[in-house]
C-alpha cells in the first residue's frame, strides 16, 4: 500500500479536509512507494487507479486516512466517507444535476 502525503509544505489537522481535498483534484500529494517509479513525485485524485489502497497522511504525518475508488465513489476508513469522483461531480454540474 503506498502513502500520500500533502505536496508543498502543506498539511492537515483534521481527516475531512485532508480528504476533501485529495478528492477535489486540485490539490497535489506526494506518492511514496519505492517499488514504484512514481515515488516522490506530486500526484492528484486523478492520477489514481480503481481499487488500489493508499494511506493519506496528515497532522505532520502521524495520522492516516486509508483511501481507495471503488464504483465511482470514494472510500475512506476508520471513518468511513463516501463522495462522488470529481468527474461524476463534474458531469453533474455540466449537466444541470
Amino acid at each position: 500500500m503506498s502513502s500520500l502525503t500533502p505536496a508543498y509544505g502543506r498539511d492537515y489537522t483534521n481527516a475531512s479536509d485532508a480528504f476533501a481535498d485529495f478528492i477535489s483534484g486540485t490539490k497535489d500529494f506526494l506518492f511514496h512507494d519505492i517499488t514504484s517509479p512514481w515515488h516522490g513525485k506530486p500526484c492528484s485524485e486523478r492520477d489514481m487507479r480503481g481499487g488500489d489502497r493508499h494511506q493519506l497522511r496528515y497532522d505532520k504525518q502521524r495520522e492516516v486516512l486509508v483511501v481507495w475508488f471503488e464504483n465511482d465513489l470514494w472510500y475512506s476508513s476508520p471513518t468511513i466517507v463516501v463522495a462522488p469522483s470529481t468527474e461524476e461531480m463534474l458531469k453533474d454540474l455540466n449537466h444541470g444535476g
